[in-house]
């Protein structure tokens, strides 16, 4: 009788000292598993994920990446999880649909990257070496813009506006258009302005994201909910 309580007692002390260990190693897994998925959606240069004790929570950075053709320079994700993978890697991973619940985000979007876009002429919708100009106040841009109706138009434009959030993508509002110093109607403006809106279309984000709020600054745009990082978890990095 007493082997046996030494050897349920040992059993019982070995399993209290794995168990934070096998908890580890789990969230490193799932930390790799949902790195992966992100580095798929965005192809950033670099990614870090990391697992919260429990697997609640992960906190994602990644550095460069693409959303709809447009570079961003760098993303921040705080995001609650529905569950951590159980089957890490299977061929049929989890999406990142189903496993995040919701999150905060973070995404930096420099000028001169808008003005790449726009510079290649791929899908840009009747513009050509459109250009802008980022402020703490809004923007600016100017370029060619073409258009066929009845007969077909070309016109050399100038914009000003400012950027705002609206729940499927970052948009250009408050937005006036001049041609040749001329104010332009609203009903011109408008065909025009819908042509590029939005500039940064959220819908290809496999998850719910929420911003609350865009900075601008002389060379970027920083949509924002202030996430925070935590610092208790397992993480993964990866790089090109």
């Amino acid at each position: 009788m007493k082997k046996i309580s030494v050897f349920l007692f040992a059993l019982i002390f070995t399993f209290t000292l794995c168990a934070p260990l096998f908890a580890g190693e789990t969230e490193k897994a799932a930390a790799k598993e949902i790195g992966g998925l992100l580095a798929e959606e965005f192809n950033p240069d670099s990614i870090s994920v990391r697992i919260s004790n429990g697997g609640s929570f992960a906190w994602a950075e990644m550095s460069g990446g693409n959303i709809e053709g447009i570079r961003i320079e760098s993303m921040k994700l705080r995001a609650m999880l529905r569950g951590m993978p159980k089957e890490v890697g299977r061929d049929d991973k989890y999406n990142l649909a189903n496993l995040v619940m919701m999150s905060e985000g973070e995404v930096v979007l420099l000028e001169k990257d808008v003005n790449d876009y726009f510079k290649k002429g791929i899908n840009t919708k009747g513009f050509s070496n459109l250009k802008f100009d980022f402020s703490p106040a809004g923007f600016t841009a100017e370029g060619m813009f073409s258009a066929k109706f009845l007969f077909t138009i070309k016109i050399r434009l100038r914009a000003t506006g400012v950027l705002g959030l609206q729940k499927d993508g970052l948009y250009l509002e408050r937005t006036a258009i001049f041609v040749e110093g001329v104010r332009q109607p609203d009903s011109l403006t408008n065909m025009i302005v819908g042509r590029v809106n939005p500039l940064l279309p959220f819908k290809k984000i496999p998850f719910p994201v929420s911003f609350k709020k865009v900075i601008m600054t002389d060379t970027s745009a920083v949509m924002t909910s202030e996430p925070q990082p935590f610092t208790n978890g397992e993480t993964w990095n990866w790089h090109k």
